[in-house]
Parts: C-alpha cells; structure tokens; sequence
C-alpha cells in the first residue's frame, strides 16, 4: 500500500508527543499489510464516509481515506477518545466531525471543509 507524503501540521503533531518512532514503525507495517494484527485497521461509523484508522499505539490512532485501491491518504493523527476528549486547538480552521466505530467508539476526525465533505 502506498501512503501520500504525511502534512506538515500532521508531522509536527508526531513530533509535539515524542510519536514519530512509534507512528514510522507502524506505517511500515502498515504499507507492508494494512490488515497487520497489531495495526488494528477499521472502517469507521458512518460507513459510508469510507474513513478508516489504524493504531499507533493504546492511546493514539491514524485516520485515513483510500485516494485508490493501493494507494492511502492520512487525513489526521489524533488520541483515541477512550482515552480523553478531542484537542480541537491544534490546527484552526478546521471541521470537527464524529465517526462510530464498529465498537460504537467515538473517534473525531479534523479535516479541511474541501478534502473530505462530512
């Protein structure tokens, strides 16, 4: 699986939580086998959207759209909401959207308004 080169806000949050290490290590398995085991890839709630993510680690999660059957787009990295309520100061101007997994788990996805209509 081919990943698109990762936005420079997206990098600077690796790099604002110590997450680079962690998160290259799993974008590795991830272009080797998005369906690793310990990648823990799912299709979120609504389905429709055709959003997925993939674990970093216990805590945080990578959110994702197939631009085409081979090749990904990472849409944002944030905490999964198990674990605490969304950082909406991050990046301004963006939109704020839920998304259920099967597990009825909220995650929130920030996206531009033109990249992804929610």
């Amino acid at each position: 699986m081919r990943v698109k080169q990762l936005r420079q806000d997206l990098q600077k949050y690796l790099v604002k939580r110590s997450l680079t290490k962690k998160f290259n290590k799993q974008l590795e398995l991830f272009k080797d086998n998005p369906k690793h085991p310990s990648l823990n890839t799912e299709r979120l709630e609504p389905r429709n959207l055709k959003i997925y993510s993939f674990r970093i680690d216990r805590k945080y999660r990578v959110i994702f759209i197939l631009v085409r059957s081979d090749e990904a787009e990472i849409v944002d990295i944030n905490k999964n909401p198990a674990q605490c309520e969304p950082d909406l100061k991050i990046i301004p101007d963006l939109k704020l959207s839920e998304s259920r997994n099967k597990f009825g788990m909220t995650h929130y996805v920030r996206h531009f308004l033109p990249m992804v209509m929610l």
